[in-house]
């Protein structure tokens, strides 16, 4: 073998679907009970968060309330709980459902509750999704010991679904 069997050239390029300016920067998850309270407005403004990662949120306002590029601060409310006060964020996209916001300079202790939110969320998500499965798993154990149970050509047995 020679060294011209051997490329040194490891460049590769990523498909389109994965260019950086489409892939998100950090994991979202979908809350339950979180809401934003806006300060710094003539009135206070609560919004629910339909989800949220480090980096951002995205939040439920109505159509077009607020624009591209526009700077808010705000406060996230868990289960009527304040767990995060005065975040300096930008609105990044407006659209008729809602905005995403992305978050500006956080100090270090509001990152540290931002990350405990987010990574308190994704367990809560994970048992969730585990349980539901354990449930169907469950669920169709108990069919096959059912249908196991009764012969088919029995005409007096019922074959019936849990």
């Amino acid at each position: 073998m020679s060294d011209e069997d051997f490329s040194t050239d490891l460049s590769f390029s990523l498909p389109e679907e994965y260019s950086s300016e489409k892939r998100r920067a950090s994991v979202r998850v979908r809350p339950m009970g979180m809401r934003v309270r806006l300060t710094g407005r003539d009135e206070v403004s609560f919004f629910e968060v339909d989800d949220i990662s480090a980096g951002g949120l995205h939040m439920k306002s109505p159509a077009r309330l607020f624009a591209a590029g526009q700077n808010i601060v705000l406060d996230i409310f868990v289960l009527d709980r304040c767990c995060i006060g005065a975040l300096k964020a930008r609105i990044v996209r407006s659209t008729e459902n809602g905005c995403a916001v992305a978050f500006e300079t956080l100090s270090r202790d509001q990152e540290l509750r931002l990350d405990k939110i987010v990574l308190e969320m994704q367990k809560r998500a994970i048992a969730q999704l585990k349980k539901e499965q354990q449930e169907k798993e469950a669920r169709r154990a108990r069919e096959e010991v059912a249908s196991a149970e009764c012969d088919p050509s029995d005409v007096n047995c019922l074959n019936i679904k849990l």
